[in-house]
């Protein structure tokens, strides 16, 4: 046997093994999913980074609440502390006034008793008009 006989024959052989050899079919499905999947994997990426810029704006609007919440705190506590001042003055102003009106009632009643006595009426420094 030549060689070019051999070449032919195997050629033949391989052909036919070939034929009978059924060709792959293409995944279709998968051909066309994937641009789906590269377009849902786009969408999720956007969505996750807006959604991080949306919690970074919340965590600094929470700062700010935080802020001025202890900002009104500090003033709830000034105010309390005024009112707590106020109420202290406000009693011993209460209290200067009735030691008044016991002096009034006193020199009231000391008048009246002068008065019925028959003594005159206790005149001031004579003015110098």
């Amino acid at each position: 046997m030549r060689r070019s006989d051999f070449a032919d024959e195997s050629e033949e052989e391989v052909l036919e093994e070939m034929e009978d050899v059924p060709v792959p079919r293409r995944p279709w499905l998968l051909i066309l999913l994937s641009p789906l999947l590269a377009i849902l994997t786009l969408w999720a990426g956007i969505e996750w980074r807006n959604g991080l810029e949306r919690e970074d704006r919340l965590r600094a609007e929470l700062k700010q609440v935080y802020v001025e919440a202890e900002t009104l705190r500090l003033q709830a506590a000034q105010a309390e502390q005024k009112g707590t001042l106020l109420e202290g003055q406000l009693a011993e102003l209460g209290a200067q006034k009735e030691e008044l009106a016991k002096q009034l009632a006193q020199l009231e009643a000391q008048l009246k008793a002068s008065r019925g006595r028959g003594a005159p009426p206790a005149r001031g420094a004579p003015s110098s008009r």
